[in-house]
């Protein structure tokens, strides 16, 4: 055996290993989410009914958001992992801005976002795209609707956030401790980048497309429904929802895989 040969032999073992721990890994943050929170993970669904008073849209938005960036993008990664991309990044997108929004409140959940947290770098750190997940991979040509409309999203949603973030280091009461105004922020910049993403990156821009628009659905549907702390209001709450159903619905028709036919030669007259 050459030492080529005995090489790439040692590269294929690394690659199984690492696909491996990053499959254990990924299997570990599913458990471990309804190991911590048990039955408070259906508050995502149970919640539209229960009576939450002034938490209510801030549990509306938090509980789900486990659900659509952390279980749900984690949960896809088990299948062809080396083109999920974007979708390895959801979790540190949303989970990073609460760590710190939790440390420098003194949070007694600190350790919830702390320990997904960990485990989404180390999800990053395993992927088997290694580091191309880190890079852009930009489209060809930039669709001026689709940038059109994360241009639009992001002056209110960016307004939104950081007036979430001035509460939530100024203020001193439950919701500061509970960093529920941080959540909302993170919620409101997540959508933000997905869309971008979705927009200029090639690969895996479906995922961040359909993420960004269910956040944004699930953002004005909680402020239509709920008029408590944080809500953005029936007007900005029925924007929300028109502009996550356009942005996904435009991002398919523009960004679908285009099958390219070969015409049919006309037919050849055959000799007499």
């Amino acid at each position: 055996m050459t030492s080529e040969s005995i090489g790439e032999s040692n590269v294929s073992t690394l690659s199984k290993v690492r696909g491996v721990a990053f499959s254990l890994v990924a299997v570990v943050t599913l458990i471990l989410p309804g190991v911590m929170l048990g039955g408070e993970l259906l508050l995502a669904f149970t919640g539209w009914t229960t009576d939450m008073g002034t938490h209510q849209v801030h549990d509306m938005i938090s509980f789900p958001m486990l659900w659509l960036a952390l279980l749900i993008p984690v949960a896809t990664l088990l299948y062809r992992p080396k083109r999920r991309v974007t979708t390895v990044l959801a979790p540190l997108v949303f989970l990073a801005p609460l760590v710190v929004f939790a440390l420098a409140a003194d949070s007694p959940i600190l350790m919830l976002p702390l320990i997904f947290g960990v485990l989404g770098l180390v999800l990053v750190a395993l992927h088997p795209a290694g580091r191309s997940v880190l890079r852009l991979d930009r489209v060809e040509r930039l669709n001026r609707l689709l940038a059109g409309l994360v241009v639009v999203a992001a002056v209110p949603l960016l307004v939104f956030a950081g007036d979430q973030i001035l509460r939530q280091v100024t203020l001193a009461d439950d919701h500061v401790l509970f960093v529920h105004y941080g959540a909302m922020a993170a919620g409101a910049v997540y959508i933000v980048l997905m869309a971008a993403l979705a927009t200029v990156r090639e690969r895996d821009w479906r995922f961040a497309a359909w993420s960004a628009g269910a956040v944004a659905v699930l953002l004005g549907a909680t402020s239509l429904a709920f008029t408590v702390e944080s809500s953005a209001g029936p007007l900005w709450g029925a924007l929300a929802v028109a502009w996550g159903v356009a942005f996904v619905g435009v991002a398919e028709y523009t960004r679908r895989p285009v099958v390219e036919t070969t015409p049919s030669q006309p037919d050849t007259p055959q000799p007499m």
